[in-house]
């Protein structure tokens, strides 16, 4: 590896405006020609919470005319200026376990040097894309998702042998590297090995909060550890983590959604069982689903002893001849199409260095549009329907109001019993009428017609009793028809068309104690339980949502539930919120309406078609605002 180097012979910049301008932007906004000692930047790759990271080329060779010598230089970087000193010695630490881990699937640390008193490594520069981009820009087989966690497998096998535990590794601490497609782990900074020093005092380690075991959220969740506890982070752990990124490469899904807030995903960490991936994804094998489930489980020791061991159930899955195996997990939403997202270029915007805030904001436009355009070209992946049906799973909102129950069953109970009798009555009235009219007989049975008379003929008589007859089973099945609409109706709880009123004084008196006033706005996730990005598009249909505000209320924070209705099949999109529940869990009137007043209408307009009839096609991130009167259209 490279020695240090020191400031003085590593502030370079072309031009005249040298060392006092590289000062002012290192390390957070260095610019493509800027140099660090032999290195010339050419863009930002990306920032974590301990680094920032830029990719350079070697200026020697390039002057010699060879080949450019390509690198990532990571620098030691905090989120804040507090956070600065832990995150160089976070920094000094990853070198030193990248000079104890040797190995074709680790990042290899080629040099580390100091500039204005700022650590950085010199790594090796690895194109490709990271573990699940890879897997959704190109559609898979099992075998070739499993295979590859195999491979991360025997990775951390050699990681764990050289005594060193990753402690964060996730989806975006995995590039698949061109041209090969072989995985590589890297991000070491948050990384553990025996005998190095403590360097944070919190009860769990540094990491990922979706990633975090069963048993790491239950010391967390304990009351009787002592306050200075600290959880002790094993290979059992390790392997949750990866179970986690298999689960998602084999059903599009997390096991547990990241978007919740983090007590209540927490809590299902820690106390339930997510759905099986054979069950989200017919087309997964059961042999994959059964080593993810058992990577996933509440008990460490099911998990494995080692890597090694799981890398061996992993090479008996794939030889067990089941046939799912080599098809493809997912289907494309629109069919053949003319472009190939494995030929396509996915990155042709590039990032932008930060600091320069109006650009930041442009490129993350930009991405968003083209993200869309992407899906709108060549479709959505998805799962195939599924054939048999499945546990939905658990709400993250609280208990449902008995009253409201009770209400609704009563309603729907009277519904049913005064249907039944106008169809009950319809129906004798018919056939009263036919029998008073016609024969004395009805199916060859005999029918009292007491003292009947009639002057017309016979042949009348049955026509009138044909007419009357269909008379009667056509106001039958208008009446049954009624009672159905009405009782669905009743047991659905949903009008077809939003209901208009005035806020409750309940709820103004509730907002106005947490200083929530007409008009404030703020965003939210549409729907807590269904996983994804803030920026990607779901199908939702008319009926009740759980939501979670992302920006919150003055004293109103992000994490907090609200529960709501939405009507998607008029013109616009309508979505009325009547109650919230706070992070400390105490429920309350609201009014909360999607839409902003900026437009001066009510809801949101919609932007895309639909899948499906009675469907739209919603942004998950969505404004709301504070309002006086809920409205329709």
């Amino acid at each position: 590896m490279m020695g240090e180097s020191s400031s003085s012979s590593t502030s370079l910049l072309p031009g005249a405006l040298g060392t006092r301008m590289i000062e002012e932007v290192f390390p957070h906004g260095l610019s493509a020609g800027m140099c660090v000692g032999p290195w010339r930047i050419l863009r930002w790759l990306g920032q974590g919470g301990y680094g920032v990271v830029y990719l350079a080329e070697d200026t020697r060779l390039a002057s010699a005319g060879s080949a450019k010598g390509l690198v990532a230089l990571k620098f030691a970087v905090g989120r804040t200026k507090v956070e600065d000193p832990q995150a160089r010695r976070r920094l000094l630490r990853e070198g030193n376990i990248l000079s104890k881990v040797v190995h074709p699937h680790v990042v290899r640390c080629l040099g580390q040097g100091v500039l204005h008193d700022v650590p950085y490594l010199v790594l090796e520069y690895i194109p490709g894309s990271d573990l699940y981009d890879w897997s959704a820009l190109r559609n898979r087989t099992a075998r070739e998702v499993v295979g590859l966690v195999g491979t991360l497998a025997r990775t951390l096998r050699a990681v764990h042998g050289a005594g060193v535990l990753h402690r964060d590794l996730k989806c975006a601490n995995v590039l698949v590297r061109e041209p090969d497609g072989q995985p590589v782990l890297l991000d070491f900074g948050v990384g553990d090995y025996e005998g190095a020093s403590t360097l944070t005092g919190t009860a769990l380690p540094p990491g990922t909060a979706h990633y975090r075991s069963a048993q790491a959220v239950r010391f967390l969740l304990d009351d009787k550890n002592p306050p200075c506890a600290r959880y002790h982070f094993t290979i059992a752990d390790e392997l949750y983590a990866l179970g986690v990124i298999l689960y998602r490469l084999l059903t599009d899904e997390y096991p547990f959604a990241p978007e919740l807030p983090q007590p209540i995903l927490y809590e299902r960490i820690g106390e339930e069982e997510p759905t099986a991936p054979m069950l989200l994804n017919p087309r997964v094998p059961r042999s994959a689903s059964d080593l993810a489930m058992r990577l996933l489980s509440k008990r460490p020791e099911e998990r494995g002893a080692s890597a090694a061991e799981v890398d061996e159930a992993i090479q008996r899955a794939l030889s067990d001849g089941n046939g799912q195996w080599d098809g493809f997990l997912f289907d494309w939403d629109d069919g053949p199409s003319g472009h190939s997202r494995t030929t396509e270029e996915t990155d042709t915007l590039g990032p932008i260095a930060p600091g320069h805030e109006v650009a930041l904001m442009h490129a993350a436009a930009q991405r968003r549009e083209y993200r869309w355009a992407q899906r709108k070209k060549k479709g959505l992946r998805k799962r195939p329907r599924l054939s048999v049906p499945t546990t939905p799973a658990p709400s993250a909102s609280s208990k449902p109001d008995p009253g409201r129950l009770g209400r609704r069953a009563a309603w729907g109970l009277l519904a049913i019993a005064c249907l039944t009798g106008l169809v009950w009555s319809t129906r004798e009235m018919a056939l009263s009428r036919a029998a008073s009219q016609v024969s004395p007989t009805k199916d060859g049975q005999p029918v009292n017609t007491e003292k009947v008379r009639s002057a017309r003929s016979q042949e009348q008589l049955v026509s009138d009793s044909t007419t009357v007859k269909h008379e009667g089973q056509l106001l039958e099945k208008c009446a049954a028809a009624a009672a159905v609409g009405l009782v669905l109706s009743a047991c659905a709880g949903v009008p077809a068309r939003a209901p208009e009123r005035e806020c409750p004084s309940a709820a103004r008196k509730a907002m106005n104690a947490l200083d929530v006033t007409l008009d404030d706005e703020a965003v939210l996730v549409l729907d807590v339980n269904r996983p994804g990005g803030m920026a990607d598009v779901g199908t939702f249909q008319d009926g009740p949502v759980v939501s979670v505000l992302h920006e919150g209320f003055h004293l109103m924070p992000p994490g907090t539930l609200v529960y709501g209705r939405l009507w998607v099949s008029g013109a616009r999109i309508i979505g009325h919120y009547d109650r919230a529940k706070l992070p400390g869990g105490e429920v309350i009137p609201v009014c909360f309406a999607i839409g902003s007043g900026y437009e001066q209408r009510p809801g949101i307009p919609k932007l895309w078609g639909t899948k499906a009839p009675g469907t739209v096609e919603i942004s998950r991130e969505v404004p709301i605002m504070v309002v006086r009167r809920f409205e329709s259209e």
